[in-house]
């Protein structure tokens, strides 16, 4: 897929990437997530993290799709921006276990000496993933909103 063809139809690789992500997901069943905070710990499985996320491509996929059949013309800045940020945010959290090993019986994402710095690689992943969403429901809304005559003019 070049540039051109995910900018016109960015659903597609939302798409394709779902049964990827599912197979990271169930490939790793044992991985952990545990995010501290303060006195509570929270494990979330992989595969739990795998099927979010495939739902969130998904939804993300459906909305645009929605978007590009009512004729609507997407802002290529935010689609390409929400494609990389999403993306990325999902790989720091999805990918980690296949390239960092442990020794230990526990299995966490990050295998840092310090927990601070995991809680903190776990909140940068998850807010790259909320910042991504926010730039979706902006190129939504603004491809809605946005009068059609302006967009028979740029084409």
């Amino acid at each position: 897929m070049n540039l051109k063809s995910i900018l016109n139809k960015p659903q597609i690789l939302l798409w394709i990437l779902i049964p990827v992500i599912l197979l990271i997901g169930f490939l790793a069943p044992d991985e952990t997530l545990v995010i501290n905070f303060h006195d509570s710990y929270y494990v979330i499985a992989l595969i739990h993290l795998a099927e979010f996320v495939s739902i969130l491509f998904g939804i993300t996929g459906l909305g645009y799709w929605i978007i590009l059949k009512v004729n609507r013309k997407l802002i290529n800045v935010l689609t390409l921006t929400y494609i990389i940020i999403t993306i990325g945010g999902s790989a720091i959290i999805l990918l980690p276990p296949y390239f960092v090993s442990d020794d230990s019986t526990e299995t966490t994402f990050f295998k840092f000496d310090n927990l601070i710095e995991q809680n903190m690689m776990n909140l940068i992943a998850l807010l790259l993933i909320v910042i991504g969403l926010i730039i979706f429901i902006i190129n939504i809304l603004e491809s809605l909103f946005r009068r059609k005559e302006t967009m028979v003019k740029n084409k």
